[in-house]
């Protein structure tokens, strides 16, 4: 089955955003307090 641009976009997006999300939980000051 072959990956269109859309499909790849499509799953990428949301994992991109994650990352990004993870990153700004991570390099937040209050970061070790939540673990």
């Amino acid at each position: 089955m072959p990956m269109n641009h859309e499909t790849f976009w499509c799953l990428l997006h949301p994992v991109q955003y994650l990352l990004w999300f993870f990153h700004g939980l991570h390099s937040r000051p209050g970061s070790e307090r939540l673990r």
